[in-house]
């Protein structure tokens, strides 16, 4: 309850900021100011919706809406959406899924899950390098697989990837260190499990 209010409480005067920069944007153009003004509230808006989400996940409180969802379209979707951070990293995204493979799953807490693991593999794949998005059958089960050619992890920080606020060793200051623990909650909460 505290964190619903304290995310009301803060959204107002970001939603302020946040539109009186588009204003003065349409009115005296494009400055570079304005620019990270904006960016700037729209990460802090993301911050707020991680730590809400992660909150009603870890209570097990997030509704899910089960639908049949075609994976290769779902990883086809989420490459194009991150095709702009790729290009500008100069890092190629690639899909493998089967036509017609369909799993029954919230395709929106999917999506999430996908970005989430996206945009890490993103941030820690040098220029040139690739980022996989996978999906293949194992017997009755289908595996999701984010694979990128980056440096990788020390194996000392594996156990405590998917925890809350967790931040590796050689990760960037911005994020609070919650989205592996949002993407391991939505596999968990589909019956699934996530590992690294």
């Amino acid at each position: 309850q505290m964190l619903a209010v304290v995310a009301h409480d803060l959204r107002t005067p970001l939603s302020a900021i946040s539109i009186s920069a588009h204003v003065l944007r349409a009115r005296f153009g494009e400055t570079k100011e304005l620019g990270t003004i904006v960016r700037a509230c729209g990460r802090a808006m993301q911050l707020i919706d991680d730590l809400l989400l992660a909150s009603k996940l870890g209570n097990r409180a997030l509704p899910f809406r089960l639908a049949p969802t075609d994976l290769h379209f779902l990883l086809e979707h989420v490459a194009e959406e991150h095709a702009p951070i790729a290009c500008v990293a100069q890092v190629n995204i690639e899909v493998e899924a089967p036509p017609g493979l369909r799993i029954l799953a919230d395709p929106e807490r999917l999506l999430q899950m996908l970005s989430n693991l996206i945009v890490n593999a993103l941030k820690f794949t040098k220029r040139g390098g690739r980022v996989r998005l996978v999906a293949e059958t194992r017997g009755e089960r289908v595996a999701l697989i984010v694979a990128d050619d980056g440096e990788g992890i020390p194996p000392s920080q594996l156990p405590q990837v998917f925890e809350r606020y967790w931040r590796g060793s050689s990760s960037p200051a911005s994020g609070a260190g919650l989205g592996l623990f949002i993407a391991k909650e939505i596999a968990e909460a589909h019956e699934g499990s996530i590992t690294v």
